[in-house]
């Protein structure tokens, strides 16, 4: 089980395809989940470049109680990639975890050779109420079987860890900021997701001077689970010219 210090705290991550000779990428997941969320993603970014993907604090197998702020936890991330003597690598976040990479691509762009937002938005306003259907942040052609999937894969995670990534999610607001994000990117959006919808990774296409746009259908906020197959595709086009 792998970990590194920061912060006073313990936080843990997993690596794959370390002998790959791609650029490498950091996978970071959103609210009330864990790494486990992304890793069949991990496992098929693997076959081309090193991937690591972390438990953010208070989530998973990490220490801590979590943050109420997207840009506390982007701290972890570049500890992540410091750690892993990574100066330049791609970030790919979902959901919080897209906040999260849009903090550091905000503020600290020299570290990133690309930037993947999935099923996210420079303008977080998020009601956890309707979460209470296990259906609603999904498209209405989805399993059940894949609705179970994700909440197995979600984990277990505190109700006060949770109750702080929503505030970090409602107060999170970078719109103002996108025009000088320039770091290569692209925004991957499921079609009926109603938590972060098109409009937002329409939004990143038109402000962000160097974004491509992916809306993935039949697919709501889960689209690396709903759709892997056009997931998968999406990120390869797209990791495609970040290795050119």
């Amino acid at each position: 089980m792998a970990r590194f210090h920061s912060e006073g705290l313990d936080v843990h991550y997993d690596t794959f395809g370390a002998d790959a000779a791609g650029t490498p990428i950091i996978l970071v997941h959103g609210t009330g989940c864990r790494a486990e969320v992304l890793s069949r993603v991990a496992h098929v970014l693997a076959a081309e470049r090193p991937v690591a993907a972390l438990d953010l604090p208070g989530h998973g197998r990490s220490d801590g109680h979590g943050f109420r702020g997207a840009a506390d936890y982007a701290h972890f991330v570049t500890a992540l990639a410091d750690h892993l003597g990574w100066a330049r690598f791609v970030l790919l976040g979902h959901s919080l975890g897209g906040a999260i990479a849009l903090v550091v691509a905000a503020y600290d762009p020299r570290r990133l050779t690309g930037l993947c937002l999935v099923d996210t938005g420079a303008r977080l306003r998020v009601d956890p109420g309707p979460e209470i259907d296990p259906r609603w942040s999904f498209g209405t052609a989805t399993t059940d079987e894949t609705i179970d999937h994700v909440a197995r894969d979600r984990g277990e995670v505190a109700p006060d860890v949770v109750y702080r990534d929503w505030v970090a999610d409602d107060t999170f607001d970078v719109l103002a900021r996108l025009k000088h994000i320039h770091v290569r990117s692209i925004a991957i959006g499921g079609s009926e997701d109603r938590l972060t919808p098109v409009r937002n990774h329409i939004a990143f296409r038109e402000l962000m001077p160097d974004c491509d746009l992916a809306i993935i259908e039949n697919s709501g906020h889960w689209p690396f689970y709903e759709q892997p197959e056009a997931f998968d595709a999406a990120l390869a086009g797209f990791l495609a010219t970040i290795d050119d």
